[in-house]
């Protein structure tokens, strides 16, 4: 019959597997059978009493009907999990002192449970000094928590309590993870699982933390600065302010990347310093923190002026998705050249992400918007080797 090990899925979508067959299909007959399995998984180290069951799977029928019923679907569950073998009423589900309970021994593989173990492994190895042996337990041990537990759409009371157990428990793992991997400087693999775990836990501050620094030590500031902008969007539809720690970080990389320094100036050395004569030419590319208060001063003068200020938006996308960053860094790179033969000195141009570029523009006819975004477009494209990349312009009126 080949090989007919039980393999059951829970940290993330809810699977169970018998040898190649995937057994736990929820159709609408058999739906209730699955809701019981997982209610047995929840309470995993109980003996579950009928009367317990009936109230928490909330039966809503009389007890001696809701006894009968509660029968049958430990009878279909037996059935069901006993797929390919000859069928022994005990063999998952026994019967004793009057209650019901998984029979462990006979399911060889339960993702949440080797989670369990090798997560726990893993720290007490920490503790002996082994800590390459530590990495090799928790990495895969991280790599099987795909999501919360019986992550589905009932989300059940009974369910909580494991949920939020092998959710810390995740968190604590990968938090020792990357700490043993920095000492080691295995940067990248630190990278890869903080960028693993902002998809499982988006809002989960310390991994966005750990990813931001990680990139920042990896050389790759660019990436860093455009996931910050990704966090405070996130966090701005919480109607929360991004992480100081985060700002903190990337502000302390951008200083020491750009040399400021403390102390206080004259007013010739600052005109020095300023050099207005180099850069009447030339288009400077502002952080996107300072948008709001170019805008801000630039609407109010346009008021004044009685002068309409424009807003407009360069997106550059990827289309391929095995572009390496050096590939990107080189299309982004041209994509600055071409701002700096296609703007007027007067415009100012805004990194709003790792790909978006905003312009704000004063004194112009609404046509001449038009012509200098089609102009950016037509100077890109005329490049002949931008293949796999494409430019997005819009505008609108502020």
């Amino acid at each position: 019959m080949g090989n007919l090990t039980l393999k059951v899925f829970t940290l993330g979508k809810f699977l169970v597997r018998k040898g190649e067959q995937i057994i736990s299909e929820h159709k609408s007959q058999s739906s209730k059978i699955w809701e019981l399995f997982q209610y047995f998984l929840s309470k995993s180290n109980e003996i579950n009493f009928p009367e317990q069951i009936i109230k928490d799977l909330d039966f809503d029928i009389e007890l001696m009907d809701a006894k009968n019923v509660l029968e049958n679907r430990i009878y279909r569950l037996r059935k069901v999990l006993a797929t390919g073998e000859e069928y022994k009423a005990d063999q998952y589900i026994y019967y004793k002192n009057g209650g019901y309970g998984l029979r462990w021994s006979n399911f060889h593989w339960v993702d949440f449970k080797i989670f369990q173990e090798d997560c726990e492994k893993g720290e007490r190895l920490i503790k002996t000094g082994k800590k390459m042996d530590a990495i090799e337990c928790l990495l895969p041990a991280l790599n099987l928590y795909r999501g919360d537990y019986l992550n589905n759409q009932l989300n059940p009371h009974w369910a909580i309590a494991p949920r939020v157990q092998y959710r810390q428990l995740y968190l604590e793992s990968l938090n020792l993870a990357c700490k043993l991997l920095a000492e080691y400087e295995e940067y990248q693999e630190v990278e890869e699982l903080c960028q693993r775990a902002v998809q499982i836990e988006p809002f989960e501050e310390r991994s966005h933390y750990i990813l931001i620094e990680t990139l920042l030590k990896r050389g790759h500031r660019r990436k860093a600065r455009q996931h910050y902008y990704y966090v405070q969007a996130l966090f701005a539809e919480q109607g929360v302010d991004p992480f100081p720690e985060l700002e903190k970080i990337l502000s302390e990389s951008e200083k020491s990347h750009t040399g400021h320094e403390r102390g206080i100036f004259n007013l010739d050395q600052i005109k020095e310093k300023i050099d207005l004569s180099n850069s009447i030419n030339g288009i400077k590319i502002f952080p996107a923190r300072l948008c709001r208060d170019f805008a801000d001063y630039l609407y109010k003068q346009s008021q004044r002026n009685n002068e309409k200020l424009y807003l407009a938006s360069v997106a550059l996308e990827f289309c391929h998705s095995d572009f390496t960053e050096e590939e990107e860094e080189s299309h982004i790179n041209f994509l600055h050249k071409v701002f700096q033969h296609s703007l007027r000195s007067c415009d100012i141009l805004f990194e709003w992400t790792g790909q978006q570029y905003l312009i704000l523009l004063t004194s112009i006819q609404e046509r001449k918007v038009i012509d200098i975004l089609e102009r950016i477009k037509n100077k890109y494209y005329e490049a002949g080797n931008q293949t796999g990349t494409i430019i997005n312009t819009s505008y609108r009126v502020l």
